[in-house]
């Protein structure tokens, strides 16, 4: 999927070289998790940064909680990320920049989320974190 080849992803020889207690997930796969904000809220990604801070092993559970820190004019806004891994420990953190939508565009998004998502058959009632009234 993301055709990153390293050997720490998938030859456990390498990765007992390097020192690793298991293969590791390819980091920007990772890091897609704020992909589901995005979509959530409409935001439009300018920019992502990211720093990976321990490895993110096969089996592990990852929570991503984003923040939105900043909001300047025309809905130019600012975002962190935190990922964290089923010990509780840090494995990532993003910085992000992007556009929210106006008004406009909330009245799109919350009539789409009132019709339901085709992909998913989720409805407004299944999804009660969106508001965009």
């Amino acid at each position: 999927m993301t055709r990153d080849y390293n050997p720490v992803h998938y030859d456990e020889r390498w990765k007992d070289e390097k020192g690793f207690k298991g293969l590791i997930c390819h980091g920007l796969l990772v890091g897609s998790m704020i992909c589901e904000f995005g979509g959530q809220v409409g935001w439009l990604a300018t920019g992502m940064s990211f720093k990976f801070i321990s490895p993110v092993y096969f089996g592990d559970t990852i929570q991503c909680a984003v923040t939105i820190t900043k909001i300047e004019a025309e809905g130019r806004a600012k975002a962190e990320a935190v990922f964290i891994n089923q010990d509780e420990k840090q494995v990532c953190y993003a910085n992000m920049t992007g556009r929210l939508p106006m008004t406009k565009e909330k009245d799109i998004l919350s009539a789409m989320v009132k019709e339901g998502d085709p992909s998913n058959q989720l409805t407004d009632e299944q999804y009660p974190l969106i508001d965009y009234r």
